[in-house]
């Protein structure tokens, strides 16, 4: 169940980074960014698909590299509130949902010898 749900969390991080680059007006480092993150969790999908070792660890990898990017446009390095605080919120949830869930089949896969 956990396997079919990391799946679909990581669909709709693709979904996502995809479609704020149609949604807003961004700059263009910012649009070549999401594409970098978007084709990171197409590998990661990938991955999980062909039921590779290095899926979940990849994962854990990558949204937990992303949510740090991601928390730096939620607090300054200052201890403030970012401007675009509010809007950022949802993408560090699905963040690190996706990893805590990629952690936790690491662990449990590392620990039970599953495949």
């Amino acid at each position: 169940m956990l396997e079919r749900l990391e799946k679909a969390l990581l669909a709709l991080l693709v979904v996502s980074y995809v479609g704020i680059n149609f949604g807003a007006e961004l700059p263009r480092f910012l649009i070549g960014e999401n594409i970098f993150w978007t084709a990171l969790y197409m590998l990661g999908l990938l991955l999980l698909y062909s039921r590779r070792k290095t899926a979940y660890p990849f994962i854990v990898f990558v949204a937990a590299f992303n949510a740090g990017r991601v928390s730096r446009s939620i607090f300054s390095p200052h201890g403030e509130i970012g401007e675009l605080a509010l809007q950022h919120i949802p993408l560090a949830t699905l963040l690190l949902v996706t990893g805590f869930i990629a952690l936790f089949e690491t662990v449990k896969n590392s620990v039970g010898g599953e495949n």
